[in-house]
Order: C-alpha cells, then sequence, then structure tokens
C-alpha cells in the first residue's frame, strides 16, 4: 500500500516516516492539553464566570483558552524538540536524504567537521525554537508580560 523507503512527496512515501515522527508527540500533546483543560475548568474563575450567567462557549474562549495556551505551547515546544531529535533515526530507516541522514553518515566516517557543524545546526534549530516559544508567552499570557 505504501512505500518503505526512499523520498518522494506523494502519501505513499510521506504516510510512514509522518507517522513515525508525529505519533509520540501527538499523544503528549493530547495529553497533556487535556489534562491543562481539565484543570482549569475546575478553577474558581470558570465557577465564577459560569455563576455570572456567562455561556459555556464564551467562558471557554474568553477565560480558560488564555490560560490551557500556556501548557499546551510548552507541550508543542517539548514535541518539537523530541520530532527533531529522533529526526536521524527516522531518515535512516526510511533512507531519507536530509541532515540526519548525513550526521549519521559522519558519524561512521569520523568527519569530525561535518558532525559539529550539524549538530551545531540542529542546536540552533532548538534555541530557535525556545526563543520563539519564550515570545509567544509573551503574547498570551499577561503574568509573564509583567515581568522584566
Amino acid at each position: 500500500l505504501v512505500s518503505m523507503a526512499g523520498l518522494g512527496w506523494d502519501y505513499q512515501h510521506m504516510l510512514m516516516p509522518v507517522l513515525v515522527l508525529a505519533a509520540r508527540p501527538l499523544a503528549y500533546l493530547t495529553r497533556s492539553a487535556f489534562l491543562a483543560f481539565d484543570r482549569t475548568m475546575g478553577e474558581d474563575y470558570i465557577r465564577t464566570a459560569y455563576s455570572k450567567g456567562l455561556s459555556q462557549r464564551h467562558t471557554v474562549l474568553v477565560h480558560a483558552l488564555r490560560n490551557v495556551a500556556i501548557p499546551v505551547l510548552t507541550a508543542v515546544g517539548v514535541s518539537l524538540r523530541f520530532s527533531l531529535s529522533s529526526l536521524p533515526v527516522v531518515e535512516f530507516l526510511f533512507v531519507w536524504p536530509g541532515l540526519g541522514l548525513r550526521m549519521l553518515e559522519g558519524i561512521n566516517a569520523r568527519n569530525t567537521a561535518l558532525v559539529a557543524t550539524l549538530a551545531a545546526a540542529i542546536g540552533l534549530t532548538f534555541l530557535l525554537v525556545n526563543l520563539l516559544l519564550d515570545i509567544s508567552y509573551r503574547f498570551i499570557d499577561p503574568r509573564v508580560r509583567e515581568i522584566q
């Protein structure tokens, strides 16, 4: 039904690698979003909003989602870092040409300059992800915005 190796931009070549890369992060993201939403819906300010007569839709959209966004964004960051760190293994298993496969080939060939360069590139990607998460925290949570 699907091709197990090689690079192609059709669903037959993309299905298995995408499933492998997305299965664990999707499960982690779903679990953390459910727990954060469940915890938030039990808070006093949600009960207060209901007692003021606000609808469930308004209460969830205005009061709950903003407080759920921080743990969900943190889970997205952790999941993205996990996917990036498992990328060399996925590229090796599915014979995808990419940074991870080149890094593994450089390790086998003892090419120190190539391995160091690719490790630095992946490390900079991790730093960029963390920077974008920190910036998005400031837009979402007013408590973080006040800290200087």
